[in-house]
């Protein structure tokens, strides 16, 4: 939406917890589309660097993706990089980091390839990841 590329996240907010709401009465809770509005929230709230909110929302996303699609699926992959993405920048436990990163990079490499944009996009995230100062060096 026009609003979040603006960068209006709470605006942006607003409106994913309406489409939750309805998406929740409508289709349930374990739907898939129920399941990326959890991941959009999620976003949103990566965004404003909120990352304990981002990270339930995602949590909350995953286990429907595992139900629906699998573990070898591209859009169960991108969850997976993005919890251990947020796991790499609030918590101590930087294994479980990087394990959660790369198992969703070898399925989204697996699936899509090298240079498909979402795998590119993904590998600049983890880029950027292994080449800034780690929380645990402070």
């Amino acid at each position: 939406s026009d609003v979040y590329k603006r960068q209006e996240y709470d605006e942006a907010l607003k409106y994913m917890y309406k489409c939750l709401e309805i998406r929740e009465q409508k289709l349930g809770q374990n739907h898939v589309q129920t399941a990326s509005t959890y991941k959009n929230i999620g976003c949103i709230y990566e965004n404003k660097c909120e990352y304990d909110e981002a990270l339930r929302y995602y949590n909350r996303c995953l286990p429907i993706r595992e139900a629906k699609f699998g573990t070898n699926h591209v859009d169960t992959a991108k969850i997976y990089c993005d919890i251990g993405l947020i796991y790499s920048l609030v918590n101590a436990n930087f294994e479980s980091a990087y394990e959660k990163i790369d198992q969703g990079f070898k399925v989204l490499v697996e699936k899509l390839g090298e240079s498909h944009p979402d795998t590119i996009f993904y590998k600049e995230k983890i880029c950027l990841l292994y080449t800034s100062p780690s929380p645990r060096d402070s």
